[in-house]
């Protein structure tokens, strides 16, 4: 059955606050849970997505439906619509600070030697690939879970992800370093912080099985 995007509607405000809470992944129920006592999150979202005229209504959103069911959200206005409707006084800190994960960065240099008869130039891309898959912090698509808070990155985590790489014979140097460039052993992150893996800033040498030179 086909889907169709269409502008929302006044009815569609009991829908519009059930997709939005559920697509932000718990950070709107954190922010908003028990925040009027007694009232339902879905409750406040329906009061905000009702305000006519303001960049938080119903009139800048649009519904994805299949059939007779709305499937889907999207929610887009001039942000500079936003200095006219300013944020919800209720929030204190202690709710905003859902919002704010604490990064830690971090970046990565390897020196690898490549099995007999394979490219080291390819090998090396197959690496960097890895390692952004393995370290990435946001849901791509593609099957592969992002990167949970609090969970730090050790040398022994990195050098196992790129032995298993296809066409990677040895690991002869692996070192992490923090946003200052120090090395470090552990990439340490507090227990809703996360850390951010640095590609361009990482150096990843990939040399010839027996050979010296490196891509």
């Amino acid at each position: 059955m086909d889907v169709v995007l269409r502008p929302a509607n006044e009815a569609d405000i009991p829908d519009l606050a059930h997709l939005f809470i559920m697509a932000s992944d718990g950070i709107v129920d954190a922010m908003y849970h028990d925040l009027v006592p007694g009232v339902p999150t879905e409750k406040l979202f329906e009061w905000r997505f009702s305000q006519a005229g303001s960049v938080k209504s119903y009139e800048f959103c649009w519904i994805a439906q299949q059939g007779q069911r709305a499937i889907g959200m999207v929610r887009a206005f001039p942000i500079e619509g936003l200095a006219e409707a300013p944020s919800d006084p209720r929030l204190t800190a202690d709710r905003l600070a859902v919002l704010a994960p604490d990064y830690v960065p971090f970046s990565i240099s390897a020196t690898l030697e490549a099995e007999v008869g394979r490219d080291p130039e390819a090998v090396k891309q197959e690496v960097k690939a890895v390692l952004d898959s393995r370290l990435v912090l946001v849901d791509m698509g593609d099957g592969k879970l992002p990167r949970q808070p609090g969970i730090p990155v050790t040398i022994r985590d990195v050098t196992a992800w790129i032995r298993l790489v296809d066409g990677v014979a040895r690991v002869t140097r692996i070192r992490l370093m923090n946003g200052a460039g120090k090395t470090v052993k552990v990439v340490e992150v507090s227990a809703s912080g996360l850390p951010r893996y640095d590609s361009r800033g990482s150096t990843i040498s990939v040399s010839r099985a027996g050979q010296g030179g490196a891509a």
